[in-house]
């Protein structure tokens, strides 16, 4: 019994230590940016800064011709709020704002995961390895 408490516990923190929670986030969408950095002025609407964007791509995968160092948004995981909701993007001085579409995304990839992938199927593969022993001399 304690063994098998030991194996739950340890999955426990594997799974919290290595499972990442992915939620809704507002956004500004304007062209091909998601602006997220956002302030509520006193009319209640939303202000995002100009300088704080992720792109947004729906073609992109995670091969060599990816461009690693910029994360990306992809078009499935974009969904428009409200359109009551006034987003606003700054650009430029004087008080310009270019009027944007107020959006929720949800999951942003980066593609350099594929670079760890070995080191989970080695990991899975030890651990199957250790299993399938111990239950085959018991």
């Amino acid at each position: 019994m304690k063994k098998r408490s030991l194996r739950s516990l340890v999955f426990t923190f594997f799974f919290l230590v290595f499972s990442q929670v992915t939620l809704a986030t507002p956004g500004c969408r304007f062209g091909a940016n998601i602006y997220y950095s956002m302030t509520i002025d006193a009319d209640g609407s939303e202000r995002y800064d100009s300088k704080f964007y992720k792109q947004v791509d729906g073609s992109i995968d995670c091969t060599a011709n990816a461009n690693k160092t910029i994360q990306y948004v992809l078009l499935s995981q974009v969904t428009t709020r409200a359109s009551s909701i006034v987003c606003r993007t700054p650009f430029g001085g004087g008080g310009a704002f270019l009027r944007g579409v107020a959006i929720n995304f949800t999951t942003v990839y980066q593609c350099s995961l594929d670079d760890y992938i070995w080191v989970m199927v080695i990991a899975v593969g030890g651990i199957a390895f250790v299993m399938l022993r111990k239950y085959q001399l018991a």
